[in-house]
C-alpha cells in the first residue's frame, strides 16, 4: 500500500511553487487538495500548515489581537469598494460604498434591492437589458472599483493575455494589488436595439471578456441559485472548485485530444488480403476509366431535361405551323380562298354599280329607284373587309416565317442527346460496382478517394503502424492516469465537502441533516466485450486489428484480444483502488470519468436523496448557504482552499422560506463566511436577525427626485439610530419595542 502512495504521489508530479510574500520565501507543496488522507502527502504540505499554525497562534493570543490581524486581513482582500450608477433602472445618479465584510442591503418589497444587485451583475459581465436605462436617457452608466489582491490581478492579467489584449494587461500591476475600475455603458439605438460599452482601467473590452473577468471577481447568487445546485454538471463544478483539480480536469482534456488525433493514425493502418486489394484496384481501374468528375451527373440530367423540354416545345410549335400552313387545310390557304372570293365579289359588285348607273342616265330613273340594289357605302365596307384579309394575310406570313426561325432555334444535334445518355448510363454502372447506395459521381469521387487511402494505408511500414499504435497506447495510458489522478482528487475532496458541509448545516439549524457526494463512472457498451482468455499469448494485445465507425463517427479500435474501444471510451488499470471494474471500459466525460451527485437527508432517520428532490425552498437556500460556508468551518481547510474562486459573494434572498430563529443562524454564518472565509458579502435580507450582522447596512428606499419630481431610489449607508430604525422597523413590532429589541439583536450580533 505504501509503494502504491508512493507511486501515485510521484505520478500527480506534485507542483512546488515558491512565492514572494512580506520579504520572505515561502515553499507552497500542491498536492491532491484539502483533507488528504494520504500520510505521505499531508507530511509535504509541512510547509504550509506553518503558515496555518502561525495563524491560529494569533487566534489564541487574544481576541483584540485576533481581531486587529482579521481587520488588517479583510483589507487586504479582494472587494468592491464603490458602485456608482447614473440613469440605470429608476437610479438617477447613485454612489453606494461597501465595505471588505459582511454587507447587508435591506428594504420594503419593491423599494429597489433588485435594482442593486442587476447593477452588480451586469457590471460583471451579465446581459444588458432594456429597461435598465432610465426614461428619457439613452443610456445608462454603472462603474465599479475592485481593490485586488495580488493573487486576484495575477488572474486578471492571464484572463487579459488569454484574450489577446496585452496593451490593457500591462496596465495591471507585476506584482501587489491595485484597484480595478470597471465600466459599463448601455446604449439605446435608433432601431431599439441594446449596445454595451464595457471598460478596465478606461480601455476598452467585449462583453465577453468582461463577463470572465466578473466570473474572476464575483460568485453572484440570484434567488434561484440554489436550483443551480440540483444539477450534475453545476455540482460536478462546485466539487473541482472545492478538490482544486482544475488543472488536472484541463490536462485530461488535452489527453483526450491526443487520443482522438493518436486514434486517427492507427485508422489509417489497414491490413488487406490480396483479394481485397485485387477488388479495390478493379474498382479503380473502372473509376480512372470512365474518370467522373464531382457533381458531373447532375448537369447531364439537367441538360437533358433542357433537350427534352425544347424538343417538346419544337414539336408544339410544328403543329401550329401546320394549322398555318397547311396547303389543304391550314388557315393560311382558308385565308388565301377567302380573300380570292371576296375580290371576286367586289369586282361583280362594281360592274354591276357601273351598269346601274349607265342604264339610269339612258332611262332618266333614279338608281333609288331600285330598292334592292347595293349602294356604294356597302361596296366600299367589302373593300375594307378585303383589306382586312390583304393585312390578315400578311401578318400571316410574318408568323410563320417567326415560327419558323424559332423551331430553327430549337434544334439541338442529336448526337449529343445520345452522348449525354451514353454518358450517364456509364455512371451509373461504375455506381453499382463502387457499392449498394453509390448513385452519384460526387460519392464515387469519394469513395475512391477512400479507396486510394486504403491502398496507401496498406503500404505503410511496419515500423510506421507500430509507431501510431505506441502513440495511441501511450495517449490512452496518459489519459487513464489522469482520469485515475481525478478521480482520487475528487473522493478525497468529497470526503472533505462532506465534513465541511455537515458541519455548516448544523449551524444553520439543520442538525441531524446529513450531505453526502457520490462519485461512479459509467460503464460503456464495449465493456461486455472486454473478456479474453488469459493463456492467449501477451503479445496480441498489441496487435491491432481492425477498426470500425460507428454511426455517430466515434473510431472504434480493435486491441487483438482487448475490449473493442471508441474514442469516447477509457480502461483504467489502478482503478480498483476506488472501487471501480479494472477490466471494464467507461464512458469519457468532458472532465474525466465521473458523474457527481449530491445527496441530502433532512432528518436523521430520513433516507439520503438527490439534491434534485429536496422540495423546500428553505433547505434548498440554507444548503446553498452551507456549500459556500464549507471553507470557513475550518481554518487548516480554509488555507489551501482552491484560490481559483471568486473572494466577493453575492446573495440574493438566501434566507428565503425560513424564520426569525434560523435567520439569526444564517446572519452568523454570512458573518462567519466573511471573517473565516475571507470574503466580502453582499446580500440581500428581509430579516432583522440577518440584518443585524451586517458589517456595512444599505437602506434601498424610493424617493422624489429634486430635478424632475420622478420617482427615485436612493440607496443609503445607515448608522446608530437610522440603523435601529430600520432594523426595528423589519421587527415590524411599536417604536419603543421595536427599538429595544434591534439594540438586543445588535448586540447579540456583536458578540
Amino acid at each position: 500500500m505504501l509503494y502504491m502512495l508512493l507511486r501515485r504521489a510521484k505520478d500527480l508530479k506534485i507542483a512546488t511553487m515558491i512565492r514572494q510574500h512580506d520579504g520572505h520565501r515561502q515553499r507552497m507543496v500542491v498536492g491532491f487538495g484539502r483533507g488528504c488522507n494520504y500520510p505521505s502527502l499531508r507530511r509535504a504540505c509541512a510547509s504550509k500548515a506553518t503558515t496555518t499554525g502561525a495563524k491560529r497562534r494569533i487566534a489564541s493570543s487574544s481576541p483584540r489581537a485576533f481581531s486587529a490581524h482579521q481587520n488588517e486581513t479583510n483589507h487586504q482582500q479582494t472587494h468592491l469598494q464603490r458602485l456608482h450608477l447614473k440613469d440605470f433602472a429608476l437610479v438617477s445618479q447613485q454612489t453606494i460604498h461597501f465595505s471588505p465584510g459582511l454587507n447587508v442591503i435591506t428594504g420594503k418589497s419593491g423599494s429597489g434591492k433588485s435594482v442593486l444587485l442587476s447593477a452588480i451583475d451586469q457590471i460583471t459581465g451579465a446581459a444588458g437589458r432594456e429597461d435598465s436605462i432610465r426614461v428619457p436617457a439613452k443610456t445608462a452608466k454603472i462603474a465599479a472599483t475592485f481593490y485586488c489582491a495580488e493573487d486576484t490581478i495575477q488572474k486578471l492579467r492571464r484572463c487579459l493575455l488569454e484574450n489577446g489584449m496585452d496593451d490593457i494587461e500591462s496596465l495591471l500591476n507585476r506584482e501587489g494589488a491595485q484597484t480595478v475600475d470597471l465600466y459599463r455603458e448601455l446604449q439605446s439605438t435608433a432601431n431599439n436595439r441594446l449596445r454595451s460599452l464595457c471598460k478596465i482601467q478606461n480601455k476598452a473590452i467585449p462583453v465577453k471578456v468582461l463577463r470572465q473577468i466578473g466570473n474572476i471577481l464575483v460568485d453572484f447568487n440570484g434567488q434561484n441559485a440554489s436550483l443551480a445546485l440540483a444539477n450534475e454538471k453545476a455540482q460536478l463544478n462546485e466539487l473541482d472548485s472545492w478538490a482544486n483539480v482544475k488543472e488536472y480536469g484541463d490536462a485530461f482534456e488535452i489527453a483526450m485530444q491526443n487520443v482522438r488525433l493518436a486514434t486517427k493514425l492507427v485508422q489509417s493502418n489497414v491490413e488487406l488480403t490480396e483479394e481485397e486489394k485485387e477488388e479495390i484496384e478493379a474498382i479503380l481501374d473502372a473509376f480512372y476509366k470512365i474518370d467522373p468528375v464531382p457533381g458531373e451527373d447532375v448537369k447531364l440530367k439537367l441538360e437533358l431535361r433542357q433537350m427534352e423540354s425544347r424538343r417538346a416545345n419544337w414539336e408544339t410549335c410544328a403543329s401550329a405551323l401546320n394549322s398555318l400552313s397547311n396547303h389543304e387545310s391550314g388557315s393560311k390557304a382558308s385565308l388565301k380562298e377567302a380573300l380570292y372570293e371576296s375580290r371576286s365579289v367586289l369586282s361583280q359588285a362594281e360592274r354591276r354599280a357601273d351598269q346601274l348607273t349607265a342604264d339610269s342616265e339612258n332611262d332618266g330613273m333614279e338608281i333609288s329607284d331600285f330598292e334592292e340594289d347595293e349602294n356604294s357605302e356597302d361596296i366600299e365596307a367589302l373593300r375594307e373587309a378585303i383589306d382586312l384579309l390583304h393585312e390578315v394575310e400578311n401578318a400571316t406570313d410574318r408568323a410563320e416565317a417567326m415560327l419558323q426561325r424559332y423551331m430553327e432555334s430549337l434544334n439541338s444535334r442529336p448526337e449529343r442527346r445520345e452522348e449525354i445518355q451514353d454518358r450517364l448510363r456509364d455512371l451509373d454502372k461504375l455506381g453499382k460496382m463502387m457499392g449498394k447506395g453509390i448513385r452519384t459521381a460526387t460519392s464515387m469521387c469519394e469513395i475512391a478517394d477512400e479507396l486510394r487511402d486504403k491502398l496507401d494505408a496498406a503500404a505503410t511500414s511496419e515500423d510506421e503502424k507500430e509507431g501510431n499504435e505506441e502513440k495511441l497506447r501511450s495517449a490512452r495510458a496518459k489519459a487513464a492516469s489522469l482520469a485515475l489522478d481525478l478521480a482520487v482528487a475528487r473522493r478525497d475532496a468529497g470526503s472533505s465537502l462532506r465534513t465541511n458541509v455537515t458541519a455548516a448545516m448544523e449551524s444553520l439549524e439543520m442538525q441531524g441533516s446529513r450531505f453526502d457526494v457520490t462519485l461512479s463512472w459509467t460503464p460503456s457498451s464495449s465493456s461486455s466485450q472486454g473478456e479474453h482468455d488469459d493463456d492467449d499469448d501477451e503479445d496480441s494485445k498489441d496487435n491491432f486489428s481492425h477498426i470500425e465507425s460507428t454511426d455517430s463517427g466515434d473510431e472504434i479500435i480493435d486491441l487483438g484480444k482487448t475490449p473493442i474501444l471508441k474514442a469516447s471510451e477509457l480502461q483504467v488499470p489502478g482503478c480498483g483502488e476506488i472501487g471501480e471494474d479494472e477490466t471494464a471500459a467507461y464512458l469519457v466525460r468532458p472532465r474525466g470519468l465521473d458523474r457527481a451527485t449530491f445527496l441530502l437527508a433532512p432528518g436523521a432517520s430520513e433516507p439520503l436523496r438527490p439534491m434534485s428532490s429536496i422540495a423546500s425552498g428553505g433547505e434548498k437556500a440554507r444548503l446553498m448557504l452551507a456549500m459556500k460556508m464549507a471553507p470557513a468551518m475550518d481554518n487548516a481547510e480554509r488555507d489551501i482552499r482552491n484560490t481559483e474562486s471568486p473572494t466577493i459573494s453575492v446573495f440574493d434572498e438566501v434566507d428565503t422560506g425560513v424564520g426569525g430563529r434560523v435567520g439569526t443562524k444564517i446572519g452568523a454564518a454570512l458573518k462567519k463566511l466573511a471573517v473565516d472565509g475571507s470574503q466580502q458579502v453582499l446580500c440581500v435580507t428581509h430579516l432583522p436577525q440577518v440584518a443585524a450582522f451586517g458589517e456595512t447596512h444599505v437602506r434601498v428606499r424610493k424617493e422624489e427626485d429634486d430635478k424632475d419630481g420622478r420617482q427615485t431610489i436612493a440607496f443609503d449607508a445607515i448608522e446608530t439610530e437610522i440603523r435601529l430604525e430600520e432594523i426595528a422597523d423589519m421587527l415590524g413590532i411599536g417604536s419603543e419595542q421595536g427599538l429595544e429589541n434591534a439594540k438586543r439583536l445588535l448586540q447579540d450580533a456583536t458578540n
